[in-house]
């Protein structure tokens, strides 16, 4: 969902059978009515992409394996590049974040179903090149191994931190402006294994009230 003024379009986007073009749908608030884009660039999907998108710079942002999904809302276009230049990302798709106004993704390097390495990538504002900006510390990994063991985990940016989750409760924390590393402490009201419970970023603010 994107929310422009008062009024938001919801944006829905798949595919019907394998290697199809990419099917969009957009609602808009102020019309109270779908209506379905007809993209000149004819993408077709070849691989898994991750199944929600991240608004970034006025376009929508997916990851997949071997590329990245943008669909620029003003041209209504879909559009390929190219991810971070990884060796190895096979424990888990890509995920895309946004963090202090950049564009993440994590590398997480594996040795037979182990985490060995977890990184984090930026993409430049200029250009389309991405760098390595951190790798988590030998400790905390080892400490994330304890946790986890070969487990997936999920995280997302919220202002200025990227946002860990592993065993579905514990956080570490990423400042990317700090270039620091933190343990979040457990919520004390989860107890055990919770199978149903699930994280998400909010920011509390006027804007982000529909």
């Amino acid at each position: 969902m994107v929310k422009i003024g008062q009024s938001y379009n919801v944006v829905v986007a798949g595919r019907k059978g394998a290697h199809a073009n990419i099917v969009t749908e957009i609602y808009d608030s102020e019309t109270a009515t779908w209506k379905l884009v007809i993209d000149k660039n004819q993408i077709q999907l070849q691989q898994s992409f991750q199944t929600n998108a991240v608004f970034f710079n006025g376009s929508l942002y997916c990851a997949g394996q071997n590329a990245i999904l943008v669909y620029n809302l003003e041209q209504n276009q879909w559009m390929e590049i190219s991810g971070p230049i990884m060796e190895n990302t096979k424990l888990m798709l890509p995920q895309i974040c946004v963090c202090h106004s950049c564009l993440l993704m994590v590398e997480v390097m594996s040795n037979r179903f182990l985490m060995t390495r977890i990184s984090i990538w930026k993409l430049s504002k200029f250009g389309g090149l991405w760098s390595k900006i951190a790798s988590m510390p030998d400790k905390l990994l080892k400490e994330v191994m304890n946790i986890s063991g070969s487990r997936l985990f999920t995280y997302f940016g919220c202002n200025n931190l990227v946002l860990f989750i592993f065993a579905r409760r514990r956080v570490l924390a990423y400042n990317i402006r700090q270039n620091s590393w933190h343990w979040i402490p457990c919520c004390p009201f989860i107890h055990n294994f919770a199978r149903r419970f699930a994280h998400f970023s909010y920011d509390p603010n006027l804007g982000s009230i529909i």
